[in-house]
Order: structure tokens, then C-alpha cells, then sequence
């Protein structure tokens, strides 16, 4: 069964996908969240400014769209919830 949400995260660092912080948790990032809900979100893809770190959150969590263009990630991935996890000063941008 396919999850009824497609969840894509825009920033591959400590709190979209953990990077570079070392926490005790399970869940403490928006990606590592979206994998607790298999049934119901299914993470689809990493978006950041530096494609490197994207590239890095994908294959950390076995995704295979990882890129540093927002609109053509919006066009491919086709997602139903966009995690917003950048510094506050790029959201406005973003959004």
C-alpha cells in the first residue's frame, strides 16, 4: 500500500534530516519524523541550496530525488507536504 502523503524536505541539515547532530532521539529531525509514519507520508525527496547536503540526506534515507531547485523538485516529486527546515531568513523566500 502506497502512503496517502508525499512528504519533501527543503533544507538537508540538522533539522531536516539531522545532519552534523548527534541526538539521542529517534525522531528529532522532519525526515526521520516521516519515516516513523510509513502509512501514512512517504518522504519523497531533499531540496537544498547546496547539492551536496541534499545528496547526502537522500542517500541517508534511501530516497532517490535529491536536488538544489525547488520548482523542478515541486514538478518531479509531486508533493502533497513540503517541510520548510531552513533558517528563518530564507522561509519568506521559499514560501
Amino acid at each position: 500500500m502506497t502512503a496517502p502523503y508525499r512528504a519533501l524536505v527543503v533544507g538537508a541539515g540538522r533539522m531536516g534530516a539531522g545532519r552534523d547532530h548527534a541526538h539521542p532521539y529517534d525522531i528529532y529531525d522532519h525526515a526521520s519524523a516521516y519515516r516513523q509514519l510509513p502509512d501514512r507520508v512517504e518522504l519523497v525527496g531533499f531540496v537544498d541550496r547546496v547539492l551536496g547536503r541534499a545528496e547526502w540526506a537522500a542517500k541517508k534515507f534511501g530516497v532517490a530525488f535529491a536536488g538544489d531547485n525547488l520548482e523542478a523538485a515541486l514538478r518531479m516529486c509531486r508533493p502533497d507536504v513540503v517541510s520548510i527546515c531552513t533558517p528563518p531568513s530564507d522561509r519568506t523566500e521559499i514560501m
